[in-house]
C-alpha cells in the first residue's frame, strides 16, 4: 500500500544585504549551524540541488536530533546507573525543496514531532545565523489556501473585526493588492500593521471586499503575512487566521527525493500562478 506524505508550503522572506539571493539559500543549507532548544537539536542535512521543468530548486532535510537518547547505563564495576545512551539519535526528518527564483518552499511536517510553526521557524533561525555577518533577517511565512479565506470571508452574517500584518512582496505583487503593495515598497517600509473594527452592526462586508483591508488579507495568504477575520458565522463568534487553511499536497512517498519533486511541481505552479495573477 502507496505511503502518502503531507507536504505544506511557505514563502521564504529574507531581508538585508542579499547581492545574490540564489548563492546566499545555496550556502545557508549547507551550513554546520545548529538551534539548539532544551534537549534536542536542529540542522540541515544532505543538501543538494534538482533541476525540474527548467525550474532549480535547492533540498535538503531538517533533522531534529537528541545528543544523546535518554535511558540509563550500567556500571557494573561501580555497581551504579549513569546516564547515557546512544550519540546523535535522531526524533524526526523533514524533507524540503526551496525554488530558487520565488523562494517558496514545500515542507514536510513530522506528526507529533516538527510541526509547521516548528520548521518555518528553526528554518528561519538556522538561517539567520548563518548568515549574521550579512545581517540577514528571514522569516518562513504559511502559504494558505486562498479560496478558504475568501469563502469564510463572504459567509459571516456579521464581520466585525479585521486585522492584517503584512511585508512588501518580493520578487513580484498580483493585481488584487498590487497597490497596497506598491504603497509599501514606495514608503521604503517594512512591513504594515491594520486592524478594523466595526460598530454594533459589523462592518460593511460589500465595501470591506474593495478596501484595502481586504487587499492585506489577501496578500496574506500568499505567505507575505498574517491576517485574522473575526465575526458571527453561523450563529457563532469565529476567528479565521490565515494560517488555519495551509495549502498542502499529498505526496506518494518514495526514497528518492526528485520523486516527491516531480508529484508537487503542478502545486508550486499553482502559488506562481497565484504571484502574477
Amino acid at each position: 500500500m502507496a505511503r502518502i506524505r503531507i507536504y505544506n508550503f511557505a514563502r521564504l522572506n529574507m531581508v538585508g544585504h542579499i547581492p545574490d539571493k540564489r548563492q546566499l539559500i545555496h550556502d545557508s543549507v549547507r551550513t554546520d549551524e545548529v538551534a539548539i532548544h532544551g534537549k534536542f537539536r536542529y540542522g540541515f542535512f544532505d543538501a543538494t540541488e534538482f533541476q525540474l521543468d527548467g525550474e532549480d530548486f535547492a533540498f535538503g532535510r531538517l533533522v531534529k536530533y537528541k545528543k544523546l537518547l535518554e535511558g540509563e547505563i550500567v556500571d557494573e564495576e561501580e555497581h551504579e546507573l549513569i546516564e547515557g545512551g546512544l550519540p546523535q539519535g535522531v526524533i524526526a526528518k523533514s524533507r524540503f525543496f526551496i525554488h530558487y527564483r520565488s523562494g517558496v518552499v514545500a515542507y514536510r511536517p513530522i506528526k507529533s514531532r516538527l510541526s509547521e510553526k516548528q520548521f518555518r521557524e528553526i528554518t528561519a533561525e538556522i538561517i539567520n545565523a548563518a548568515n549574521q555577518d550579512f545581517f540577514v533577517n528571514t522569516i518562513l511565512e504559511s502559504v494558505d489556501e486562498e479560496f478558504e479565506i475568501k469563502e469564510a470571508l463572504r459567509r459571516f452574517q456579521i464581520l466585525s473585526r479585521i486585522s492584517f500584518n503584512v511585508h512588501p512582496t518580493n520578487p513580484s505583487n498580483r493585481d488584487e493588492y498590487r497597490e497596497l503593495d506598491e504603497r509599501l515598497k514606495n514608503l521604503e517600509a517594512s512591513r504594515i500593521q491594520q486592524v478594523i473594527e466595526g460598530g454594533e452592526n459589523g462592518l460593511n462586508l460589500d465595501s470591506v471586499l474593495g478596501d484595502e483591508a481586504y487587499k492585506g488579507v489577501i496578500m496574506a495568504a500568499d505567505g507575505y503575512g498574517q491576517a485574522s477575520i473575526s465575526g458571527e458565522l453561523e450563529g457563532r463568534h469565529t476567528t479565521i487566521n490565515t494560517s488555519d487553511s495551509p495549502y498542502t499536497a499529498p505526496v506518494i512517498f518514495h526514497e528518492e527525493p526528485i520523486s516527491d519533486l516531480e508529484q508537487l511541481m503542478p502545486y508550486f505552479q499553482r502559488i506562481w500562478e497565484r504571484m502574477v495573477e
